[in-house]
């Protein structure tokens, strides 16, 4: 079908046809490649005679159920999740639409919101776009007094100050539950929303059903005693208040980084190698890389080589696809080059 969308210089470029396998095989950062046993069934007319080869992923329920092509491709390892993320709150599709008869072509054209039939009505009827298992709960933490308050422009200075003292945060409400009960004090702040529920303005409660899981946003170095501060939280249990999550061994110290300093939790490339070890899995690529060039550019590495060989695969995981769209602009290497040098 040499008219056919899919060809590029004579040839598919989605990879059709595919080889003979006997087996579904899993591979790393890649497709699967499926069983297509060559069983010596085919099918056609006289033009062209089809085989497994030629067979393009489906799930035979969908294509029953909604009586359409639909292909279906195994998303495997933790990597994908990242990326599936991406498509589901990246929003609508966009147009560019442009006004004809106009004279000035840049202000005639629109960049806008298009939707299809099949997402308005989809929209319309409030259908479900998507579902996540279990559900994950951003914890807020911050240092004392610093967090979110909301108030009224109106409002006088003492106003403010008493809705500073009397509004409260989820972070904090685990404090005070720690320090009024003494069955989650075994726990860290990242563990506790699997055993208990928050509501707003009540507070921390034991979990009765449902399962979720608690994540601390990240937090890099330059932001100074608030990256100290979670770092605590990684690993005190049942902090009662400030005071407490700053205390080691019995000794109060006056911030975070102290306390830190205290049981070791020293700041050297180990705590770089943290941070790329916890937000691998879900920054992009090209987040992973802009991270990496502001740690260089801003602060102090003692082995940066050391770092970009423990995560260049995450770093450059995004860089077989944009190859892959260079087509006939990639300037391929010298032959005599090595794998090395290449």
């Amino acid at each position: 079908f040499p008219n056919a969308p899919c060809m590029r210089d004579g040839k598919c470029s989605k990879g059709y046809p595919k080889r003979f396998c006997e087996q579904t095989t899993m591979v790393e950062n890649s497709y699967p490649e499926y069983e297509r046993p060559d069983n010596g069934v085919r099918w056609g007319s006289e033009r062209f005679m089809f085989d497994n080869r030629w067979v393009v992923p489906y799930n035979p329920y969908l294509t029953k159920k909604y009586k359409a092509h639909i292909n279906v491709e195994i998303a495997g390892g933790v990597r994908a999740i990242k990326y599936l993320a991406k498509y589901v709150y990246k929003g609508s599709d966009r147009a560019t639409l442009q006004v004809p008869g106009q004279h000035d072509e840049i202000d005639m054209t629109l960049q806008g919101r298009y939707i299809g039939p099949v997402q308005a009505i989809w929209r319309l009827m409030a259908y479900a776009t998507h579902e996540e298992k279990p559900a994950v709960m951003q914890l807020p933490y911050h240092l004392a007094g610093r967090h979110r308050v909301a108030f009224s422009t109106n409002m006088t200075d003492a106003q403010i100050e008493m809705a500073v003292q009397t509004q409260s945060s989820a972070f904090i409400d685990w404090m005070k539950y720690n320090d009024a009960n003494v069955d989650g004090r075994d726990l860290l702040y990242s563990d506790f929303p699997m055993h208990y529920t928050y509501v707003k303005n009540r507070g921390w409660h034991m979990r009765k059903k449902g399962h979720t899981i608690g994540r601390l946003p990240v937090a890099v170095p330059r932001q100074g005693e608030h990256f100290y501060l979670r770092s605590l939280l990684t690993v005190k249990r049942g902090a009662r208040s400030y005071r407490d999550l700053y205390t080691v061994d019995g000794i109060h110290y006056p911030t975070p980084s102290a306390a830190c300093r205290a049981m070791g939790l020293t700041f050297d490339d180990s705590e770089w190698i943290s941070l790329f070890n916890e937000i691998k899995d879900t920054a992009s690529a090209y987040a992973l890389r802009n991270q990496f060039a502001v740690i260089l550019s801003n602060s102090e590495v003692l082995d940066p080589q050391n770092i970009w060989e423990l995560f260049k695969d995450n770093f450059s995981d995004d860089c077989l696809y944009r190859i892959s769209r260079l087509g006939d602009e990639l300037i391929m290497p010298p032959a005599d080059w090595t794998d090395d040098e290449r």
